[in-house]
């Protein structure tokens, strides 16, 4: 029987540079343990396959039943931070008009997204009422004049905020030794994703998704139910379940796999956002 869980293991553990001591180390296993995985001769469990597959950014589902072993390695260490701002660009776009333009809230939240990207390129630190601001000028710019573009803004910036939900300190340190030099790219990636599994995280989100569930879900009604915003409202829904930004009772693990599984079809249904996820993530 094909061992594909031992062969993925073992390509995305070499592409990333490890080894098995590497890898047993991040994943709280013995090298000889990795060993086992990789040349069949072993099974793990659930919880640990959750562990190995949030290690390499993949699912449970992916590392079992995919060939991952045609994936490059990475280059994400050669991308400076607004190599990094350029991609969440593509992936989270903005959107504005001359008439929208025309609108002070919607203005105002515009540059104040605008001001937010440039910062985080600079690795600046912003007043921690920025994405408050932003959400409420383009919620009374949707109230003035029903304009997609700040309905598509306003999910801009609720994933923003979703983004930025962590443990301060921990965060803090972290762009310390990103600007200092102290730690690469996809060392600091790692730290990050580290930082999500946290109790006090987890706390946060659920209460943020208590808070927002049903100004999503409108706002993704709204999109949806205009033919020309419609395929940024199934794009946005999508992102919802990859970011695990939704309440559906499911793992987390499930709902990225929901959301991998949404995109694919989106893109071979021709919807250009999740075409530019794919083709951007994929790039990376």
């Amino acid at each position: 029987m094909e061992n594909q869980l031992g062969k993925n293991i073992r390509h995305l553990r070499e592409i990333n540079g490890e080894t098995l001591e590497d890898l047993g180390s991040k994943v709280f296993l013995s090298k000889t343990t990795i060993s086992g995985y990789e040349s069949g001769r072993r099974k793990p469990d659930f919880e640990k396959l959750v562990v190995i597959a949030k290690h390499f950014g993949k699912t449970v589902d992916e590392l079992l039943h995919t060939d991952l072993t045609e994936i490059q390695a990475s280059d994400i260490n050669d991308k400076s931070v607004a190599d990094i701002i350029e991609i969440y660009r593509k992936i989270f776009p903005l959107f504005s008009s001359e008439e929208t333009m025309r609108n002070n809230r919607f203005r105002s939240a515009y540059h104040l997204c605008e001001k937010v990207l440039e910062a985080f390129t600079k690795g600046e630190i912003l007043n921690g009422h920025i994405v408050v601001d932003i959400l409420d000028c383009f919620l009374h710019a949707i109230d003035e004049t029903e304009a997609p573009e700040a309905v598509a803004n306003l999910m801009w910036a609720i994933f923003l905020w979703w983004s930025q939900i962590n443990d301060i300190q921990k965060m803090l340190a972290l762009q310390n030794k990103l600007q200092s030099n102290r730690i690469d790219m996809k060392g600091c990636i790692q730290e990050y994703q580290e930082t999500q599994r946290s109790t006090e995280v987890s706390e946060k989100k659920q209460a943020f998704l208590q808070d927002f569930k049903e100004m999503i879900t409108e706002a993704i009604k709204s999109l949806k139910s205009d033919t020309k915003w419609a395929e940024l409202g199934d794009y946005y829904l999508a992102l919802t379940f990859l970011f695990d930004m939704i309440d559906t009772e499911l793992s987390t693990e499930f709902n990225i796999a929901i959301g991998n599984q949404m995109l694919v079809a989106y893109a071979e249904l021709g919807n250009p956002y999740a075409i530019q996820f794919l083709t951007t993530v994929f790039e990376i």
